[in-house]
């Protein structure tokens, strides 16, 4: 029974170091580690479900964050060079380039911070929008 503890110990302590490890790495990505963790939950292997979802919960909330700030600083960038012109069709014309600018503001920022990030899939952004990885956390924890 010792050794059982012992060499679950040790387990969780590898699963730890490789969970940080390949988070480091752009191509694991919340998506990656949320379905490995429901894959664990599947499997009953509650200790590694836990910290699959919680790095699978805190990258998500760091890719938000860093999305988040990427909007701030294009709308910071986008408000600074606003001007007003009475012509009507320079007004469509330059809304289209406020527009078509933030885009690209966004897109490259984006790519600053995750330059070989995949985009996560709808299914598994909605999971996170509706909370649903705590409801597997809740269930790995008892």
């Amino acid at each position: 029974m010792n050794y059982l503890n012992f060499v679950t110990v040790v387990s969780f302590l590898s699963l730890i170091v490789w969970v940080e490890s390949v988070t480091e790495n752009f191509k694991i990505t919340y998506e990656n580690l949320y379905r490995a963790g429901v894959d664990a939950y599947l499997e009953n292997r509650w200790r590694d479900c836990v910290a699959l979802i919680e790095k699978s919960v805190e990258d998500y909330i760091y890719y938000q964050t860093v999305i988040i700030q990427c909007r701030k600083r294009c709308q910071k960038n986008e408000t600074e060079n606003l001007f007003v012109e009475n012509d009507q069709e320079f007004g469509v014309w330059y809304f289209q380039m406020i527009i078509t600018g933030r885009a690209l503001c966004l897109m490259k920022c984006q790519k600053s911070y995750f330059p070989n990030r995949p985009k996560a899939s709808k299914e598994t952004d909605d999971d996170f929008e509706k909370k649903v990885p705590y409801n597997y956390l809740q269930l790995c924890y008892f």
